[in-house]
């Protein structure tokens, strides 16, 4: 039986018969909305479904529904026909563990062998597995509740896991010379790109051998096709080389030669690897609560947004020359939500690096900024008479605050300046 068939037929079989199973499964949107789709769809769905099912328990680094997940994600990787990435001939392993927090989290990485002069080069397809367990660290929602986290992120390991089935097949059907593609499920990106840090900092070949690496993070909720793919500046020619596969494609490219820093490509970045990040345009109110939920998953876009990059990838696994490295201005880690010790309450409309003002995306009910009548829509621009820059900047402002301060704030509201004042929270989430 081909491999494309053995995986399709192993990990929808749960999934299919569930939906059979009920005789309400008629009714259900969901199930309807697979029975016409494709196989690439349905896979998907079957990936987003299982790493964000209550058994996995919001996959906090180290517990036991994370194990769960990370067995499911070396399963996947061994139906592909991937090899184990860490350890040695004899020896080798699917995980490379490291100290998060004290205990031990571990990331989960799968070899795609290339062939000829670029075998011993190395494409990166990660995405981090970790999320937020029942609410612990950055949660903006309720703490003791599951926290999912289909969005974040089960639906960029979905894409790798599906990279993966496509791109084996496609590389035993090529007679070409290609880079290997290391397929990397990370932990410990929640807490501070642990996982990624770990693994920039120990390679499993010099990391001058890694061509480049890319990074699928929330793309679960896309909206009317819009996806964002940043980076391009990070390597000479880079935008030139993917322009072909951006112009074929039916999913409408947000293409950035900057990027945000606040996910696992920073730290490869760091390390003089040239990099994507993938991630949807639109932001929503469900980030890091307990709402974000498998069933509101754009399944369509999330398959097909894993379909173009197999062929961004296909594309850099054949390009002779080496990709040159080019440090952007805009990148910088800057300070995280995990530091913070106030509450503001407010989710940006977007995290790109470089702009001016933050873009209130949604407010979070009961919050300081709630209760000061900021409103989704306003553009956060003064912060105690000082101008606010991109997020952050922004976040860099509220880092110096501590619970019960009262802050002046202005925002920008369809073109009118308002003033208002805040009264910071402690933070039981963000």
């Amino acid at each position: 039986m081909p491999r494309t068939i053995r995986i399709r037929t192993a990990l929808m079989a749960a999934s299919l018969a569930a939906f059979s199973a009920s005789a309400h499964a008629q009714q259900c949107p969901i199930a309807e909305a697979l029975q016409a789709s494709d196989a690439d769809v349905r896979l998907y769905d079957t990936h987003v479904s299982t790493l964000s099912s209550p058994a996995m328990g919001g996959r906090l680094p180290a517990s036991p529904g994370m194990e769960l997940a990370k067995g499911y994600v070396q399963r996947v990787f061994e139906i592909a026909g991937l090899e184990p990435a860490f350890g040695s001939e004899g020896d080798a392993s699917w995980r490379q563990p490291f100290d998060w927090n004290g205990q031990t989290a571990e990331n989960v990485g799968g070899i795609l062998r290339g062939r000829g002069n670029l075998a011993d080069q190395y494409i990166v397809v990660g995405a981090h597995l970790d999320h937020l367990g029942m609410g612990e660290g950055s949660s903006r929602g309720t703490s003791g509740q599951l926290h999912p986290g289909a969005d974040d992120n089960a639906s960029g390991v979905a894409a790798v896991l599906l990279m993966a089935d496509q791109l084996a097949s496609s590389y035993a059907q090529s007679d070409e010379d290609h880079r290997s593609v290391l397929f990397l499920a990370l932990s410990g990106e929640e807490t501070g790109l642990q996982g990624a840090t770990y693994y920039a900092n120990n390679p499993i070949a010099p990391i001058t051998t890694h061509t480049i690496m890319i990074n699928i993070d929330m793309i679960g909720r896309i909206q009317e096709d819009r996806i964002s793919v940043s980076g391009l500046g990070t390597a000479a020619g880079l935008e030139r080389t993917l322009s072909p596969v951006f112009e074929a494609s039916e999913m409408r490219e947000q293409i950035e030669s900057s990027m945000s820093a606040r996910s696992d490509h920073y730290a490869f970045y760091e390390a003089n690897v040239p990099v994507l990040f993938v991630t949807q345009t639109d932001q929503h109110d469900d980030y890091h609560t307990q709402n974000d939920m498998p069933w509101k998953i754009n399944r369509t876009d999330g398959a097909e947004t894993a379909a173009v990059m197999s062929e961004v990838v296909r594309t850099l696994s054949t390009v002779r020359s080496n990709l040159a490295f080019t440090r952007v201005q805009s990148a910088s880690r800057g300070p995280s939500m995990g530091s913070m010790r106030v509450r503001f309450g407010i989710r940006p409309g977007t995290y790109v690096d470089g702009v001016s003002g933050v873009a209130v995306g949604g407010v979070t009910p009961d919050s300081p900024a709630d209760y000061a009548g900021v409103k989704a829509g306003d553009v956060l621009v003064s912060w105690n008479g000082e101008a606010v820059g991109d997020v952050r900047a922004w976040m860099g402002q509220l880092m110096r605050h501590n619970p019960g301060d009262v802050v002046t704030i202005a925002v920008d509201r369809e073109g009118e300046r308002i003033e208002l004042r805040v009264t910071l929270q402690g933070r039981d989430g963000v």
